[in-house]
């Protein structure tokens, strides 16, 4: 009897995934405070609802949108815009940026620089709680920028050591910087892209999950923007937002990786495996087999099914 190797390999397809963890409201389908300034999209913020200076007087720079994204089965987005805002006319007058996070905007200072965004572990209108351990996350984006604007979108998972918001507290983005200390040691994975032009429409991008270590995560906080500089954005700059989604590759799991087999005798191999998760969307499983040393650095495909 001889016996041979083989592996067995995925391929996630379109937004394929399997049923974890989901960050919620994530097409911007429910709002509340509808028909007045206070209208937010259900389960994230803005600097409608921000902490100490953060809150704008009378204005809103996040909005409920129409504009969507080809193929969403939603009927609304949300739009980021960058405003300037008058606080005493004529003398003082500041530029907000459109900015929207699952957790709370923060702003200790009238120093723009010092502004963050942060897990309200207390509140649970301002925390994701969140243990899952994502691959990248996806978002549609259509940005409009003005001048040089850029716009980001950015995440961390992160854990949470003691209360407030002292340095090494709770999870923050930035994570370092300002009034809010150094929360580097609570990050257990980050996210994030710069969007540095004008996308002419809707695009799709992906941002991986770069792991900083292998802890368990306690919260999940995005951020989006449509201007990075704090306090410098150009007024007009707009982001539209739709349907975000975490990303978990699928990783299959064979019932054995050694078969005996008779070099006499031919027919079909039936292969038992387990996904690893139920895939979302189409999915190509691959069977390889390795050579006479047991090696894949060359392998042979042997069969592959569609799932």
């Amino acid at each position: 009897m001889k016996k041979i190797y083989i592996s067995f390999l995925s391929m996630t397809i379109g937004l394929g995934a399997f049923a974890q963890a989901q960050l919620e409201n994530p097409g911007f389908e429910s709002w509340e405070n509808l028909g007045t300034n206070e209208r937010e999209p259900v389960e994230w913020s803005s600097t409608r609802t921000g902490d100490n200076n953060a809150s704008t007087p009378d204005d809103f720079v996040v909005d409920q949108s129409t504009t969507v994204r080809p193929g969403t089965t939603g009927s609304y987005s949300v739009l980021l815009e960058t405003k300037t805002i008058v606080i005493i006319p004529v003398f003082f007058s500041v530029e907000v940026n459109g900015i929207l996070t699952n957790g709370r905007v923060d702003a200790p200072t009238t120093t723009p620089s010092d502004g963050f965004n942060k897990t309200v572990t207390a509140n649970s209108d301002f925390n994701t709680e969140f243990t899952d351990f994502p691959d990248s996350l996806v978002a549609w984006i259509n940005y409009q920028p003005v001048g040089n604007d850029d716009g980001r979108i950015q995440c961390i998972l992160h854990t949470v050591n003691g209360a407030g918001t002292a340095a090494g507290s709770m999870g923050t983005l930035p994570e370092v910087g300002g009034t809010q200390g150094d929360n580097t040691g609570n990050v257990v994975a980050r996210a994030n892209q710069d969007i540095t032009s004008n996308t002419g429409g809707w695009i799709r991008i992906a941002l991986p999950f770069n792991y900083a270590n292998a802890n368990t995560p306690e919260y999940i906080l995005v951020t989006a923007t449509s201007s990075v500089a704090a306090g410098a954005g150009t007024d007009g700059s707009k982001m539209y937002v739709d349907d975000l989604q975490l990303i978990y590759n699928i990783t299959p799991v064979l019932a054995s990786s050694i078969v005996d087999v008779s070099i006499f005798s031919a027919g079909s191999l039936d292969v038992d495996y387990s996904t690893g998760g139920t895939p979302l969307a189409a999915t190509d499983f691959v069977v390889e087999l390795s050579d006479e040393n047991g090696s894949f650095a060359s392998p042979t495909v042997i069969g592959t099914a569609a799932g």
